[in-house]
């Protein structure tokens, strides 16, 4: 009997202990963003985005990495591309940026 009541206090304590420590955890503080979108840079100003697809992303028409004018695509077009074997998120973008 008495093992049953230990048992089930370190049960409720296991289960209670994560979640009282993320309600203690300080957060750090994260970086304003800017005013409006002409101030904020194109890798963005959050840090749990990938700042490599804001540039891509942020692209000009004058910019020589534009290739040419945009093209207009719809969903289905962008569900067709296929799958990179190896990406990662915050590495290069160059087997992305062929694939289209």
């Amino acid at each position: 009997m008495r093992t049953r009541i230990l048992v089930s206090i370190a049960v409720f304590v296991a289960l209670l202990a994560p979640s009282f420590a993320a309600t203690t955890a300080k957060k750090k503080p994260s970086k304003a963003c800017a005013a409006n979108l002409k101030a904020c840079g194109d890798e963005g100003c959050g840090k749990q985005f990938d700042p490599k697809l804001n540039k891509r992303k942020n692209i000009r028409p004058d910019d020589p990495e534009a290739q040419g004018a945009a093209e207009l695509h719809d969903v289905t077009w962008m569900r067709k591309l296929e799958e990179p074997a190896n990406f990662v998120a915050g590495s290069a973008r160059d087997d992305l940026a062929k694939m289209g």
